[in-house]
């Protein structure tokens, strides 16, 4: 079985979804960073990684999205006279204490996942360095 039928696969789920660098990949499955880099190139990883990133960062619009239809709806009850349980009211005081914290932490991470690349291209070991912190701050080891 020739390697690309056998690692292509994994490699690009690690680098698209994990976003763990060329140079993790190419230790990790014992392929040289030409070849990953000639399989990035061809199934257009990049675009892919973007996508995947937009993708998963953008709970920040939906949950604003959500609070904005919950706080109208509550204006509408109180209107009629229907009061808002407490539960509601918990979680709109949650969300407005919580919302700039995940728009700062998404576009944070959009943004390291940005250096991470360009990184790569100029110094591997500063993109696995990247990589390694914005995994402790999500694992909270940072």
């Amino acid at each position: 079985m020739a390697k690309k039928d056998k690692y292509y696969s994994l490699a690009e789920r690690m680098y698209v979804e994990e976003q763990v660098p060329i140079t993790g990949i190419s230790s990790r499955l014992c392929i040289t960073e030409a070849t990953l880099h000639k399989w990035k190139k061809e199934g257009e990883w990049e675009r892919k990684k973007t996508a995947f990133l937009k993708s998963q960062y953008s709970c920040h619009a939906e949950l604003y999205e959500l609070v904005r239809k919950m706080t109208k709806k509550i204006s509408e009850d109180y209107e009629q006279g229907i009061s808002p349980d407490a539960g509601t009211l918990y979680f709109l005081k949650s969300m407005a204490d919580k919302l700039p914290k995940l728009k700062a932490f998404e576009e944070a991470a959009i943004q390291t996942a940005q250096q991470e690349n360009k990184a790569e291209s100029t110094n591997g070991d500063l993109s696995v360095r990247i990589a390694e912190l914005v995994d402790a701050k999500l694992t909270g080891d940072l």
